[in-house]
């Protein structure tokens, strides 16, 4: 499966209600309450659902959770070692 930056970008912004995220994915997700527990936990299902990658709520580092363009660079590297 080939995702790119954009999708999971996208499926940010959809989920945190926020199309700045677009435009801006270096902005601080958990400081600026933009990603909170409740898009958090859809994150992790939907990531789940689109690219069979479970991670659980218990496990998660915070990190890589920081920005929009971490999530899509964790997500992309993660994807790569499993094919």
């Amino acid at each position: 499966m080939t995702v790119t930056r954009k999708d999971v970008l996208e499926m940010l912004a959809e989920i945190c209600e926020c199309d700045e995220i677009l435009s801006a994915p270096e902005m601080e997700l958990l400081d600026s309450n933009v990603l909170d527990s409740l898009s958090f936990i859809l994150l992790l299902n939907r990531i789940d659902d689109e690219f069979g990658i479970e991670i659980q709520p218990t496990q998660v580092d915070f990190a890589v959770f920081k920005t929009p363009q971490s999530i899509a660079d964790h997500l992309i590297k993660l994807l790569q070692t499993q094919s």
